[in-house]
């Protein structure tokens, strides 16, 4: 499903739309055959997986509905409405699955990450934690936000803003700044949030604090500038860049160009590690199917590692980033000379530790 948003986004920002959007539509195939409509008149609709289990249980795995995927899936759907808004089946796949979605909002805030299917009763994981139900809940949250003002539903707008409420909170404001969960969906979801007072700009420039606070400028390395301090992922890096160019956006949204301007700032050097993922022609030739690896981005520079959900975060990442720049800072970074001078220093560890990762930096 996030690769359905990737490249959907894609096709709205690249002169070669339709061949992205096929792309999209086609990736979507598979959601659409694991989803199944439910309730009296078949308005819900839910994507089934089965539990996941050891390798070696006998046990045949149970059917189940999870949070993270439906909202995923329902926001993919919500994009390829965008971009192709003759179909009339995208947008009300999206509205069903936004009804599933809103039938797990608990009441007061949150919602039920899991159910069995079909009893519908609550499904127990130990695979949870706190930073993926906080970023689950926002992706749900935006998914009832975007619907409920494309559908005029205030049903779920009221779902979504009392739990956009409760995500600025117990997510941001309540929690140490280490603690604070980063995770670009919280900050998609927030733009979506209209109670937009000096609280509201509060939370949100601590939000971008907490994204940028354990960027490591100064490494021992300089293969790792711009990486987050113990955490050497580039697929982690891009989700910081883009949390920040969201935040830029709404900050900006909220006539408050500095601060925009700073979380900006702060999104170069996470680029800059970034790009350290890219895999290029000669790099691409120690692997058995070269040509097929161009121009993806491994996670680490331990070793060659891909996933498709790292490739849709860079996608998105990127994407996010070239579109803040060039609506906000006329296509370059804020402050840039400030990041050249931290680069160059980086650069100039080199002399010292000669033996360098990799040859990119």
């Amino acid at each position: 499903a996030e690769l359905v948003i990737a490249l959907a986004r894609l096709a709205q920002s690249s002169n070669n739309k339709k061949h992205f959007a096929d792309g999209a539509a086609l990736a979507a195939k598979p959601l659409q055959l694991a989803m199944r409509r439910y309730g009296q008149q078949k308005d819900f609709i839910a994507l089934i997986e089965k539990e996941p289990i050891a390798a070696d249980s006998h046990l045949e795995p149970r059917l189940i509905t999870t949070l993270r995927s439906n909202a995923t899936a329902c926001l993919a759907f919500l994009e390829l409405s965008a971009i192709f808004p003759d179909n009339p089946d995208y947008p009300a796949i999206a509205t069903a699955i936004g009804r599933h979605l809103h039938r797990q909002a608990q009441p007061g805030n949150g919602f039920i990450p899991a159910k069995f299917y079909p009893s519908d009763q609550i499904y127990e994981s130990d695979e949870s934690n706190d930073y993926g139900q906080a970023e689950t809940e926002a992706m749900a949250a935006l998914a009832l936000a975007k619907l409920g003002k494309k559908d005029h539903n205030g049903s779920f707008l009221e779902v979504a803003d009392n739990n956009l409420a409760y995500l600025l909170s117990s997510k941001i404001q309540l929690q140490e700044l280490t603690a604070t969960v980063t995770s670009p969906w919280l900050a998609e979801a927030l733009d979506q949030y209209y109670r937009r007072n000096k609280e509201y700009i509060s939370q949100l420039s601590r939000l971008a604090l907490a994204a940028s606070i354990d960027q490591n400028t100064e490494p021992l390395f300089p293969d790792l500038f711009g990486a987050v301090h113990d955490w050497e992922s580039m697929t982690t890096a891009a989700e910081r860049s883009w949390l920040l160019a969201s935040l830029s956006k709404t900050l900006r949204d909220c006539n408050q160009a500095s601060k925009a301007a700073d979380a900006m700032a702060d999104a170069a050097a996470f680029l800059c590690f970034q790009y350290q993922a890219r895999i290029d022609r000669a790099t691409a030739a120690a692997l058995s199917r070269p040509q097929y690896y161009v121009n993806f981005f491994r996670d680490h520079l331990e070793d060659f590692g891909y996933d498709l959900n790292g490739q849709a975060t860079q996608i998105i990442s990127l994407l996010a980033i070239r579109r803040e720049l060039m609506d906000g800072y006329g296509g370059q970074f804020p402050k840039l000379e400030q990041f050249k001078e931290k680069l160059a220093a980086a650069q100039r560890t080199i002399d010292t530790h000669p033996l360098p990762l990799s040859v990119e930096l």
